[in-house]
């Protein structure tokens, strides 16, 4: 039932219409629409193959470049268990089926509500992950991809699951015949393209813890270009520091660090995080734990991808970067507590490194525009393409004459 009514000029819809369950059958194929989680788990069990499609950017490619074939197809986006968002004590829960974009916004109220809480720094690792994916893909695939389905595919240079295995997120899993089981993210990549569900079994959900006073996340992206590209290294890092009771130093009390792109998996870092723990925040202590990394995160000549020498350094790269900007994060943030002076003093970072802290993931996003002129006999370029440095406003177009007889044509 949709009714409407007119305000003003304006027309305003008020859509009640309730999603109904829907089948199709052609040849050998099929396609399902559930609206109730039991509908989804029956057809799950009754077609262990069946592939679950929302965006469908990663099946469509499948079936269209890699020559793969599928017959049953289910579309859980209206099923109500996969598209919640809810803020928990401890953290929030996303539905597999809500979209990148969906999540982006969500992060943004919750950034909103703790920033007025006065508790900014619980969303450090949500901040984190909304950077990240604020240049995932292109804006019209973050409109339609789901958090699910970026999960489950478990590509090996994903931009989501390293910021996921930094954060701690949990899984929450159902099937029909046993039920619900939670699984942390850390167990659920077993192989390339492999995860840990049993052919009847769907994610539900996604659970991100918040983050500590003294607890730190950063995201990390190398590619080719910033954006709509196959990322070469990603990371995600957290590291969460506490004082010596002495006060005398900070020392870090725990750490995990997440990479696509330097296994079959998204993997961490764990030997790297475990000779992290314990020591004293400051370069010296950081400086050691490179080889470890470098050697964990070894790369044969040979690896798919090639690069391999490039990769291994970006890991450190990466390590050293966050090193730097969570010192300049975290000396900004205990300065303004009221017990400052109570606490112990952070290393200093010196000018000339400081241009390392600076991460395009975490910088405020510009809008580029371009405009290109020229003569139509001549083809004498009059303007040249500029970016804008503002989001909303752009420097005005250079006048210029064109010689007479010619006329000028924009793009």
């Amino acid at each position: 039932e949709i009714s409407a009514c007119l305000v003003g000029s304006e027309m305003c819809i008020r859509d009640s219409y309730k999603h109904q369950s829907l089948s199709f059958h052609v040849n050998d194929s099929y396609w399902f629409q559930p609206t109730t989680l039991e509908e989804l788990l029956s057809l799950k069990e009754t077609h262990p193959t069946a592939k679950l499609i929302v965006g469908n950017t990663e099946v469509g490619i499948e079936m269209r470049l890699k020559a793969m074939e599928y017959n049953v197809f289910v579309n859980p986006s209206h099923v109500p268990d996969l598209l919640i968002s809810t803020v928990k004590e401890t953290g929030i829960e996303i539905g597999a089926a809500v979209t990148i974009n969906g999540l982006r916004s969500f992060i943004e109220k919750v950034e909103a509500q703790m920033l007025t809480e006065g508790t900014a720094y619980r969303t450090r690792g949500l901040t984190a992950i909304r950077h990240m994916l604020t240049w995932f893909a292109s804006n019209h695939i973050r409109n339609v991809a789901c958090v699910g389905g970026n999960i489950v595919t478990a590509s090996p240079i994903s931009d989501l699951n390293p910021m996921l295995l930094a954060c701690n997120a949990m899984l929450r899993i159902h099937s029909k015949s046993r039920g619900t089981r939670d699984l942390s993210i850390k167990e659920f990549f077993l192989a390339y393209r492999k995860v840990a569900l049993e052919p009847d079994e769907i994610l539900v959900s996604v659970f991100i813890p918040f983050t500590g006073e003294f607890e730190y996340v950063l995201p990390f992206k190398q590619a080719r270009r910033r954006e709509d590209d196959v990322s070469i290294v990603t990371a995600g890092m957290r590291v969460c520091l506490e004082p010596r009771t002495d006060r005398s130093r900070w020392v870090i009390s725990d750490c995990s660090l997440g990479f696509g792109g330097m296994a079959p998996t998204a993997v961490q870092a764990t030997k790297t995080a475990a000779a992290m723990i314990g020591l004293e925040w400051n370069y010296a202590s950081i400086e050691v734990v490179f080889p470890i990394l470098r050697q964990e995160l070894s790369l044969p000549v040979t690896v798919p991808g090639g690069q391999s020498e490039y990769r291994m350094a970006l890991t450190v790269s990466f390590l050293f970067k966050a090193y730097l900007t969570m010192t300049a994060e975290h000396t900004t943030y205990i300065a303004d507590l009221p017990n400052a002076s109570t606490l112990p003093t952070m290393p200093t970072v010196d000018d000339c490194e400081m241009s390392a802290t600076f991460n395009f993931l975490t910088s405020e996003k510009t809008y580029s525009r371009g405009e290109q002129g020229y003569f139509d006999r001549q083809g004498e370029c009059l303007h040249e393409p500029y970016t804008s440095s503002a989001q909303n406003s752009f420097p005005p177009a250079k006048e210029t004459t064109p010689p007479p007889e010619l006329s000028l044509i924009h793009i």
